[in-house]
């Protein structure tokens, strides 16, 4: 499969699986030919959410036998990851937590780092 068929695919699988979000596929410029970013156009919960739907991107694309390519990270050849890099848009909250009584409350830095505190997220930023 040359590369603009992969990323046709690419687009194809995760345009069906993030509905109604849209999803752009970004072939790389220059010297790193095969290389793409995807861009999901959702914003997560918090990290950990984001982290999940990526893990669960890769997931959808190794089971459409997608070709994503290897890189290795390190200089002693020892891990790989993917050519192909799955981001989403900015986290609406940096960590989220469900209180005893059902609340969900988020962590917002409101203060600069000096009025940083969990709070409920229906109340935002004082």
């Amino acid at each position: 499969m040359d590369i603009p068929t992969r990323n046709r695919a690419i687009k194809r699988t995760l345009s069906a699986a993030f509905a109604p979000h849209k999803v752009t596929v970004r072939g790389s410029r220059g010297t790193s030919y095969g290389w793409a970013t995807v861009h999901i156009a959702y914003s997560p919960l918090d990290i950990d959410e984001a982290g999940k739907l990526r893990a669960l991107a890769y997931k959808l694309l190794r089971l459409a036998n997608i070709d994503l390519g290897s890189r290795y990270t390190d200089d002693t050849c020892e891990h790989t990851a993917p050519e192909v890099r799955v981001e989403f848009n900015r986290p609406r909250y940096w960590r989220t937590h469900r209180s005893a009584d059902g609340k969900l409350l988020a962590y917002i830095p409101c203060g600069g780092g000096h009025g940083d505190k969990w709070i409920f997220t229906a109340d935002g930023c004082p």
